[in-house]
């Protein structure tokens, strides 16, 4: 079976036109990255005042004493919680970018605009 593999991947990238680049072969079109490579990324770095969770293996985390569901794609990660105005209400961010917003009320991650 990837012998099979092996081959439909080279007719794909090296034989094979593709309408979208104008009947190129997508090996044409690679090239690769500037950037070298960085298996340990830096930890994300939050304000003064933020909490930070670690999202467990399951993809949730511990606010308060309540579990929320994040999701599988932050599993290992850390992520910031600032307090929001509302009573309850905390955003949640990774690096630099919000990713929902925590409702203890619904005991909820949500996103959006939130609580």
């Amino acid at each position: 079976l990837q012998r099979a593999f092996d081959h439909w991947r080279n007719v794909y990238n090296l034989e094979r036109p593709h309408t979208s680049l104008d009947m190129a072969v997508p090996a044409s079109r690679y090239q690769p990255s500037a950037r070298q490579y960085n298996s340990h990324a830096e930890l994300p770095e939050y304000d003064e005042g933020v909490m930070v969770r670690k999202v467990d293996i399951s993809g949730k985390l511990s606010l308060r004493g309540v579990t929320l569901k994040a999701g599988k794609a932050f599993r290992g990660e850390y992520v910031g919680l600032k307090e929001g105005a509302e009573d309850g209400c905390y955003e949640v961010w990774w690096y630099s970018t919000k990713v929902g917003v925590i409702d203890l009320k619904k005991k909820s991650i949500t996103m959006g605009k939130g609580c």
